[in-house]
């Protein structure tokens, strides 16, 4: 990864369009190289610990839909949420699961929408003051008490790798207090050596129980058929 000092702010969402255009360009490439990656400990977990009511969960940048079709095997309705039309035409080949093209900065659902939130390696594309309106959006998507799940890269860094993808890099005290900040009790907190060589920091984490208020509806554009290629 490397720093650019020439950018000025991460957080005008130039630099998220960017990411997501390196994906919408070769959606291809990245499904092969998500599919190697070997969630299936995190995500049988989180599934185990999710409270028993009848909701779906999101995969808030579900990405090529690997994670979505382990839910649809583990019988968890699942809906997949992402930004890339090309990553989300990847998607529908490899899940019958819902998908919604739409911003984790602006979730298109109601709130007490789920039961759990899912974000692998997603929250990573965003410069720290998006990240904390996605994770107050993954809040007020969340009934309480439910189960909210983060991967992200550890360690203090950040800039653009060599394919032009914004990464943030977080530090144990940083992703804990972003998530206490948006009402999250944290359950656990691990240093995982995958799903890439370096260090992750994964997260389990329940949504305390608090009064909200009713925000209207985002808009989103659901997605039924693949994208062309």
């Amino acid at each position: 990864m490397s720093h650019q000092t020439e950018v000025k702010s991460a957080g005008d969402g130039e630099l998220l369009k960017q990411t997501i255009r390196r994906y919408d360009a070769s959606p291809r490439a990245y499904a092969w190289r998500f599919a190697v990656a070997d969630m299936r400990i995190e995500q049988d977990l989180f599934s185990a610990c999710l409270p028993r009511r009848h909701q779906p969960v999101l995969d808030a940048g579900c990405g090529t839909g690997r994670d979505l079709a382990r839910f649809r095997r583990n019988g968890v309705a699942a809906i997949g949420l992402d930004l890339s039309q090309g990553l989300l035409g990847a998607a529908r080949r490899c899940t019958a699961s819902p998908l919604v093209q739409g911003d984790m900065l602006r979730v298109p659902f109601r709130r007490a929408s789920f039961r759990g939130v899912w974000c692998c390696a997603s929250l990573l594309h965003l410069a720290p003051e998006q990240a904390a309106l996605a994770v107050g959006e993954f809040r007020r998507v969340l009934s309480d008490e439910g189960l909210l799940f983060i991967l992200v890269r550890a360690g203090s860094s950040h800039g653009l790798d060599s394919s032009g993808r914004w990464f943030q890099l977080y530090e144990r005290t940083e992703l804990e207090g972003l998530l206490k900040a948006a009402g999250f009790a944290i359950i656990s907190l691990t240093v995982r050596p995958r799903p890439a060589p370096g260090r992750w920091l994964a997260v389990l984490a329940a949504a305390r129980t608090h009064a909200h208020a009713e925000p209207p509806p985002r808009p989103a554009t659901a997605i039924s058929e693949p994208f062309p290629s």
